[in-house]
């Protein structure tokens, strides 16, 4: 039988892969399309349909989907999130590739991308508006990549490169902060130590420059100051319990990896630990653990695609773990099942219709209303209700992300008789 050969034919990988990922994509939409925006979703997407709203969050998606949209127009949103995110998933796709190919060799590069292509997570987070960590998971990527160029600050034009790296993710989300930051540090301190010198010195100083020069017309405001300072501890989210610690855990097997994946991670984290050595094995351990406690241990409500960011750092684990596998027959069969795997998985979660696609929900295949580009979903609406909603001007706006919250909302309408109701009109489940 002949072997798989992954030490080679990189360029081919990667043309292969973008194709094959672009073409699932635009399969994807045209059985679903329009694609309806729900929950946060659709709170974010009226940001860039309508005079934006969240004036405190980072601007750069928006910008570009509002150009889009000045561009080409509305009536194909859908189909421009899906290419334009493409664009960003060849950006992540080149570099995680060179990040494998620095740590080790190409087979790692060719392993990394076939692995990042086909993750859940990130072809199901593609083909949706309102992730903005989709997009940070992005930008970690080439940033990871500069900082392991830059040689402890030794070079000027990675520097430079690195400094824009951090600028544009601060751009994507505020959430970029955490991820960066204490690789950056670990870095400098580590750098100086060695050797002070005013080379390094004046590259440090020109990454902050350059980073806050790109950034800062965001972050020197003070909004995004209270922002940052307050958002991650003004809910009173329990933390120590069990759901908490199960999403940040198993649930990344649940929602972001799929099990197979997990188990290989599982395996391949011990293998970094204990059996690889490179000298940015501290970066690429902080770049995982830090996040991973902050999002654990932060008074705030919790979701699965809050850890998404780290989705790069597992998948290079992974990557290096099987290309370091000494016997060749049986790196074949790990690689040959771990692919098929992803393949399969690729082709369920993408159209099987019973499979709940993270975030988003077709109207095909549930039942929504649209009012004003914001969409409620229908838990056993009565006629009642529905004939009360259809008769609803267009400029009222619902925001709904719980059962709980939809049931309130029911009442409020089915109570509702005539005239000018502000309280229906402005309902929100959870605060903005």
């Amino acid at each position: 039988m002949k072997q798989i050969n992954f030490k080679n034919s990189s360029f081919t990988i990667f043309i292969v892969i973008s194709i094959f990922y672009l073409i699932g994509s635009l399969i994807w939409w045209k059985i679903n399309t329009p694609i309806i925006p729900q929950s946060i979703c659709a709170l974010h997407f009226l940001d860039i349909s309508t005079n934006s709203l969240l004036y405190d969050n980072a601007p750069l998606i928006t910008w570009i989907m509002k150009g889009i949209f000045f561009v080409f127009g509305k009536e194909y949103f859908d189909l421009q999130i899906i290419i334009m995110n493409y664009f960003f998933f060849l950006i992540g796709l080149y570099f995680i590739y060179k990040i494998g190919l620095e740590l080790k060799d190409k087979e790692t590069g060719n392993i990394a991308m076939v692995s990042f292509a086909l993750t859940p997570i990130v072809y199901d987070l593609s083909r949706q508006y309102g992730h903005q960590d989709w997009h940070v998971m992005i930008a970690m990527i080439p940033n990871i990549y500069c900082l392991i160029k830059l040689n402890d600050f030794r070079d000027r034009k990675w520097s430079i490169l690195y400094g824009i790296t951090v600028g544009v993710g601060l751009l994507i989300k505020d959430e970029f902060l955490p991820y960066f930051f204490t690789p950056w540090l670990y870095v400098v301190v580590k750098s100086l130590i060695e050797k002070t010198d005013k080379k390094k010195i004046i590259n440090i100083l020109i990454t902050i420059l350059i980073g806050s020069l790109i950034a800062g017309c965001h972050y020197f405001r003070l909004e995004t100051i209270n922002k940052i300072l307050h958002e991650p501890i003004n809910e009173t989210a329990p933390v120590f319990t069990f759901q908490n610690f199960k999403i940040m855990t198993i649930g990344l097997s649940e929602y972001l990896l799929s099990l197979p994946t997990f188990i290989l991670f599982i395996i391949s984290l011990l293998y970094f630990v204990f059996e690889y050595k490179n000298k940015y094995k501290p970066v690429f351990l902080l770049l995982i653990l830090v996040p991973w406690m902050i999002i654990t241990f932060m008074p705030h409500h919790k979701a699965p695609e809050y850890a998404i960011g780290i989705i790069p750092i597992i998948i290079i684990f992974i990557s290096l773990f099987i290309s370091d596998i000494e016997k060749k027959y049986i790196k074949q069969i790990i690689i040959c099942f771990y692919i098929l795997i992803l393949f399969l998985q690729f082709f369920y979660f993408s159209y099987n219709k019973d499979v709940y696609n993270f975030g988003i929900m077709s109207y095909k295949n549930y039942n929504f209303y649209y009012f004003s580009k914001v969409i409620t979903k229908q838990n056993e609406l009565s006629i009642e209700l529905s004939k009360i909603l259809n008769s609803f001007p267009d400029n009222y706006i619902f925001y709904i992300q719980s059962k709980a919250g939809f049931d309130r909302f029911a009442m409020s309408v089915l109570n509702w008789k005539e005239g000018y109701n502000r309280e229906i009109k402005d309902f929100y489940d959870v605060p903005l």
